[in-house]
This record gives structure tokens, C-alpha cells and sequence, in this order.
């Protein structure tokens, strides 16, 4: 035990101290001797716990508290606060250049309570709506959280997607004669991994690993190499052996219930050497299965109806769930509204918060009528392109709307949300949106489990209840396509179409660049074998309007 790491615990019981309102004296004595020991030639290991008291900051009662911990490895007012502290905030604390004070400050104005929420949080720009922070500093802290988030043993798919695309890059400009592919989880789009697959076409004796630059360690592991790439993600490396190398691939992008499925084995001697994986399929007797369905057994994903009307981005008309500044967007609705049409789409529902989110300055009545003014300004600008007067509206603890029926009546589109009181039982929630679905002027039931990927868990919902009282209801559920959320999950989606609810595949964009998060709910649907005509906004925009309910 170092000095330096004496020194950092009593550090972490200073932090720990003041976000809990601890005594102020003893706070400052502790960080007197995190910032007196840690530099000390001597280990306190080799000194009496007399001796230690002796040196500047530190006294009799904290020489004995570290004699303790160096003797037992624990401090037992550290202990106790770790008990009582959320463990997102353990890791919070950990950022630099952020102190407890202001962790304080989000985790009891904004709730905050996890790396991932604060990430979700600085991408809505709540902070700026917070004493003391502004544009700056929530950039800096927006590269701190990201730094934290990147360590985590999971990673989500845009992140393992533009590391694989990177290592790619690097392989190809080392060794160029080898033909080197994605596969795995990350092919099949899965939403988050621990890992990243590639398949290599040629022998791994023939590969020096150690020219690779970014490669910390590799060791071969059974079929593969194991490599520690960036000294933060886990590679796997399998090998063709310069045969099969497309029937191998094919093995690696499916699932073990997927592989069981399928009639032969891909790897047999007898199995021809398909060049291509269309020949390999139509070996097969099928169509070739696309990667995000590769999670089913083959006799359930290679029906011509489905493979035929399976989503895809290019059926997507309309950018539905979006922010301006009139709530917490980055971009004013024109800039969105211009964007959108850039990529493709042909209508935009604006959707900004509703008034009970005063932390994303959530609309009073006097701003909605000033953003359908707006609306309708923009709409005779542009014939070719329609802006929708829409709502993200709260979902309160009483199931209520968040505003009264008059309000809502003057909204095209309602997403009834919830952004609050997020710590309920099954009993509470379910009654809480199911409220929220029979109320007449819901459209769309937002983001219905409140999950954040790899931050925090939905509330426990019963989704088959949920999901029956939005077909009673003809109310339709979104696909929140922000990659930290993703929800509905998209292993609902083929009960959701059994009782003819439909999907909308919703960005819920907060800038420009936020629109194009459109395309990792896409993938999502797919994987949930979503058809275009059960997706909502896969409609034109008048078919988009009678579709919903009135």
C-alpha cells in the first residue's frame, strides 16, 4: 500500500463527506492529508502510528485511522458512506476537475445518479439550465464523462462500431494482402457488447500482432486471438485458414440459436466453399438472411413476406420526436426542419418538452402559441416540406397529461413521456402509464421503459399489459432511437404487431446530428422483425395523421 493510494482513500472520504453535507472541519482535514501524505519519501507503511501523528495535517485521530486502514484495508467511515452513496456516483467522483459539489448539485436538481444519465443529460443541454454551469464547462464535462464511460467493460454499438471501423483501417494498412471483416455481435447490431468479432481471411501464424499499433496484449485462446486493443477494448480475431472463409463468417454473425437452427454444419469437409454468402443462402433453400435477424432460428426469419417488407431507413418519411430551442434542442426548428429534408425525409413532428420539465424549459401556453405561429410561417415557406405541431408531453405521477384538454387539443401529435420520479414499483408505474394511454389525446406512448443503456434499468413494467392497452387504445409505441435508450426494446416488437400496434421509429433529436440516430432504431426494428407497414412513420404525413388515434 502506497502512500498515493492512502493518500486518494481519504481523498474519496472528503468527496464522500461533502456530497453527503458532512462536517465541514473534518472535510478540510482530510484533504489536508490527501494533499500531505501523498508526495511523503517515507511509506506510512514503515511508521508508528506516533510518528505519523507528528506530521503536518494529520494528528493523533488520523494517524489512527490510518494505521487501521493500513493494517485491515478498510476505513470505516469510508465504509459507511459507500453504503449510502449511489454506486453511479462512485464513479462520478472519479472525473476531474468535477468536485463533489457539483455532483451534489445534479444529483439533487437533476436527479443524476449514473455516468450514463449525466451523458444523456448534457446531450438535452439541462445543464445550462443549473446554476453555475454554461456552455463551456458542459462541454468540458461532456469529454470527462465520455473518458469515464469508455472504460466501462461494455460499450455501446456506435462506439464498438467506430473502434471496429478503426482497427480495420489500421489492419489493412499492415497487412494488406489479408481480407478482414466485422462479424458477431456487432454485425447483428445488438445494442451493446463487451466485445468486437472480426474474421480474418488467412492463417494466424502468418500475422504478427505486435506491428498492430494500439495492441496492449494478445494470447491464443482455442480458435481465436484475444487482444487488448486501445489498453480498453476486447478484440477477437478468428482465422479462416484461408478456407470457407464466407461459411465461417456466417457462423460468427449468428447466435447460438440461429447456428442450431440451420441444416448442415457450414464447416464439414463435404460443405462446398461458397464464395459469396447469396450462394451460400440459396444453398440453403432461403434468401439471405440479413445480419440483425440472425438471433431467430432460420425457419422463423426466411419467410419472402418478411424478408421482403423488413424496414429499412429509406422507408422512413418522417423525423418524429424532436427538440428546438424552444425547449432544450441545440438548433432552431427551421435548422431542423431544413436538415431533415436534407436527409431525405419529408415531414418533421416538433416535439419539444412539455411545462412540467422546467429543467429542459419545458413550454408554458404562451410559448406554444409562439412556436405554432412559427410552425405555420415555416410551412408556407417551404411546399415541398411539412413541420407537424407536436408535444412531448410529461406523464405525470397521477398518469394525468401535463396539460389540460384545451392545450392539448391544439397539438397534432402527442408523446406522452415520463421524465420524473423514475423509482416506482410495478403497481405505481403500470397504473401511472396505463392512465397515460386512455387519455384521449395520446398518440404515442414515448420511451416506455425509461431505460438508459449500460446507466440505468427501466422501471419494471409488464410490456404484454402495457403493449394490450395501446392496441385497446390505438395508441401506438415509440422506438426511441437514441442509442443510450432503445426502447421499447426491440424484442416486444413481434408482440406489438400481433396486436397491430404500430412503431415509430422516433430519433428524439436534440440537434441536427441527433436525426440521424433514425438509423440505430432502424436496426433495432429489424432485429424485431419489424415490416414497413406496421411502422408509423414509414407514412406520408397526411397518412401519418389518420393513422393516429383521435
Amino acid at each position: 500500500m502506497t502512500n498515493k493510494e492512502i493518500a486518494q482513500t481519504f481523498q474519496l472520504l472528503a468527496s464522500l463527506m461533502e456530497l453527503h453535507d458532512g462536517d465541514p472541519f473534518r472535510i478540510r482535514s482530510y484533504q489536508f492529508v490527501y494533499q500531505n501524505i501523498k508526495n511523503i519519501d517515507q511509506p506510512l507503511t514503515e511508521i508508528s502510528s506516533a510518528e505519523m501523528a507528528k506530521i503536518k495535517g494529520i494528528g493523533k485521530s488520523i494517524a489512527s485511522q490510518i494505521t487501521a486502514y493500513i493494517e485491515t484495508g478498510k476505513l470505516s467511515a469510508l465504509e459507511n458512506l459507500i453504503e449510502v452513496t449511489p454506486p453511479g456516483l462512485l464513479q462520478l467522483i472519479k472525473m476531474k476537475g468535477f468536485g463533489p459539489k457539483k455532483i451534489k448539485q445534479l444529483w439533487s436538481e437533476l436527479g443524476i445518479e449514473t455516468p450514463g444519465e449525466l451523458l444523456y443529460a448534457i446531450q438535452e443541454n439541462r445543464l445550462l439550465s443549473l446554476k453555475g454551469f454554461g456552455e463551456k464547462s458542459q462541454a468540458e464535462l461532456l469529454n470527462q464523462v465520455l473518458f469515464l464511460l469508455s472504460h466501462e467493460n461494455n460499450f455501446l454499438y456506435p462506439e464498438l462500431l467506430k473502434e471496429s471501423m478503426a482497427f480495420q483501417e489500421i489492419f489493412k494498412a499492415v497487412f494488406p494482402v489479408f481480407a478482414i471483416e466485422l462479424t458477431g455481435d456487432i454485425k447483428r447490431r445488438l445494442p451493446y457488447s463487451d466485445h468486437i468479432d472480426f474474421i480474418i481471411d488467412g492463417i494466424y501464424t502468418e500475422i504478427d500482432l505486435s506491428k498492430i499499433p494500439g495492441i496492449i496484449s494478445f494470447h491464443w485462446h482455442s480458435n481465436r486471438y484475444e487482444v487488448l486493443w486501445k489498453d480498453v477494448y476486447k478484440l477477437n480475431l478468428y482465422f479462416s485458414d484461408k478456407y470457407q472463409y464466407i461459411n465461417k463468417q456466417v457462423l460468427l454473425t449468428g447466435n447460438d440459436t440461429f447456428i442450431a437452427s440451420l441444416s448442415v454444419n457450414l464447416v464439414d469437409s463435404n460443405t462446398p466453399d461458397f464464395k459469396n454468402e447469396t450462394e451460400l443462402f440459396s444453398w440453403l433453400k432461403t434468401k439471405v438472411i440479413p445480419h440483425e435477424l440472425r438471433e431467430y432460428p432460420i425457419e422463423e426469419v426466411s419467410d419472402d413476406k418478411l424478408l421482403n417488407n423488413l424496414i429499412q431507413i429509406s422507408d422512413i418519411r418522417g423525423v418524429v420526436h424532436a427538440h428546438s430551442r424552444f425547449s432544450d434542442g441545440s438548433n432552431s426548428m427551421e435548422e431542423m426542419a431544413i436538415s431533415s429534408e436534407m436527409e431525405g425525409y419529408s415531414f418533421l413532428v416538433m416535439t419539444d418538452h412539455s411545462q412540467a420539465a422546467f429543467y429542459a424549459n419545458g413550454l408554458k401556453w404562451e410559448n406554444i402559441k409562439q412556436q405554432h405561429a412559427e410552425i405555420d410561417a415555416l410551412n408556407l415557406k417551404n411546399n415541398n416540406f411539412r413541420i407537424l405541431k407536436g408535444i412531448e408531453c410529461d406523464i405525470l405521477s397521477s398518469g394525468d397529461l401535463d396539460y389540460d384538454d384545451e392545450i392539448l387539443g391544439t397539438f397534432e401529435v402527442v408523446i406522452a413521456s415520463v421524465h420524473s420520479l423514475l423509482k416506482m414499483n410495478e403497481e405505481r408505474a403500470m397504473a401511472r402509464i396505463i392512465k397515460a394511454i386512455e387519455n384521449p389525446f395520446t398518440h404515442i406512448l414515448g420511451h416506455p421503459t425509461g431505460r438508459l443503456l449500460l446507466s440505468r434499468p427501466g422501471y419494471p413494467l409488464d410490456m404484454k399489459k402495457i403493449i394490450d392497452a395501446c392496441s385497446a387504445n390505438y395508441v401506438a409505441i415509440e422506438l426511441n432511437a437514441n442509442p443510450r435508450r432503445l426502447d421499447v426494446d426491440w424484442q416486444w416488437i413481434p408482440y406489438a404487431m400481433e396486436k397491430m400496434v404500430l412503431i415509430s421509429i422516433n430519433p428524439d433529436a436534440h440537434s441536427i446530428k441527433g436525426i440521424q440516430d433514425i438509423e440505430y432504431g432502424v436496426n433495432m426494428a429489424r432485429k424485431g422483425k419489424l415490416t414497413k407497414e406496421c411502422c408509423l412513420n414509414a407514412l406520408d404525413a397526411d397518412s401519418f395523421l389518420k393513422a393516429l388515434k383521435k
